[in-house]
C-alpha cells in the first residue's frame, strides 16, 4: 500500500511539471486541378491561405503561402500554420 501511494504521489508531481499544448496547425488536403479541369499530377503547386474575420469580405487576419507536391491524382496535403507567413500570426486567430 505504501508504494502505491508513494507512487502515486510522484506521478502527481511529475504530471504537474509536465505541460501538453497542441501543435497550432490545421492539416488541410486539396486536389489541384488545372484551367482545363484536369488534375495536376506529380507537380510541385503553389497555394495561398488566408483565414478571413466574419466573412468573405472580411479583413485579413493571416494569410500564408506554401509550394506542396501533388501525387498521382492531384493531392496534395499541408498543415495551415505551417507555410511562409505573408501577413498577420497564426496564434494571433481568435
Amino acid at each position: 500500500m505504501k508504494k502505491t501511494l508513494t507512487l502515486l504521489l510522484l506521478c502527481s508531481i511529475v504530471s504537474t511539471f509536465l505541460y501538453a499544448q497542441s501543435p497550432q496547425g490545421i492539416n488541410y488536403q486539396a486536389v489541384a486541378y488545372d484551367n482545363l479541369s484536369q488534375p495536376v499530377v506529380n507537380h510541385a503547386v503553389g497555394v495561398r491561405l488566408s483565414v478571413l474575420d466574419g466573412g468573405a469580405n472580411g479583413p485579413v487576419l493571416y494569410e500564408e503561402t506554401q509550394v506542396p507536391n501533388t501525387d498521382n491524382t492531384g493531392l496534395f496535403s499541408i498543415v495551415i500554420g505551417n507555410g511562409t507567413v505573408v501577413s498577420g500570426t497564426f496564434a494571433g486567430i481568435n
